[in-house]
């Protein structure tokens, strides 16, 4: 719901995942770790999907994008 609500929100993207950069260190207890491989593994994923659309451009886009999400759901941690 959070990254929906990113998606929508891209001009406040660290507003809206403001709630899980806050909740995923201390409630849930996700290893930080995790989140360098997410945006690969999105990535590979996005590829196997959407083949002949996944341009280089639209891979460009999403790993900016990824990239992003990334260092706002890291920020918390120490």
């Amino acid at each position: 719901m959070a990254v929906d609500n990113a998606v929508k929100n891209m001009d406040n993207l660290d507003g809206t995942l403001s709630t899980l950069r806050h909740t995923l260190p201390y409630m849930l207890r996700v290893d930080p770790v995790n989140f360098r491989l997410l945006p690969n593994c999105l990535l590979v994923t996005l590829a196997g999907y959407l083949s002949r659309d996944f341009t280089a451009e639209s891979q460009l886009t999403w790993d900016k994008f990824l990239r992003h999400v990334f260092i706002i759901l890291t920020e918390k941690y120490p």
